[in-house]
């Protein structure tokens, strides 16, 4: 999640030396099944709404939303994408409040 735009970056560093960038050793990878998770959080983190305060959360009715076009139907895998999309939206919201201080 913090990586940002780096981790293009370190992905063209890999391809094109050989030899991975020093920040990008020993960085988690992320599973085949949960690439579809991280897809949908990228998706919806640009409906969210900015206030005078700053950033909010992802609202839930975005994710209904998405979840419905995507074809989710089944009501516990709706659950479980919700679930996962707010802690990451969790972790994201903390980041950005850490970086406005």
């Amino acid at each position: 999640m913090e990586w940002g735009g780096s981790e293009q970056f370190f992905k063209l560093v890999r391809e094109d030396t050989g030899i991975p960038h020093p920040a990008d050793i020993g960085r988690p990878g992320l599973r085949n099944d949960c690439i579809k998770y991280l897809d949908a959080f990228r998706y919806l983190g640009s409906s969210r709404l900015w206030g005078e305060v700053g950033p909010q959360p992802i609202q839930v009715s975005e994710v209904e939303s998405y979840l419905n076009i995507a074809g989710v139907e089944v009501p516990y895998m709706k659950l479980k994408d919700l679930y996962l999309i707010q802690q990451m939206d969790r972790v994201e919201m903390k980041y950005l409040a850490n970086k406005h201080q």
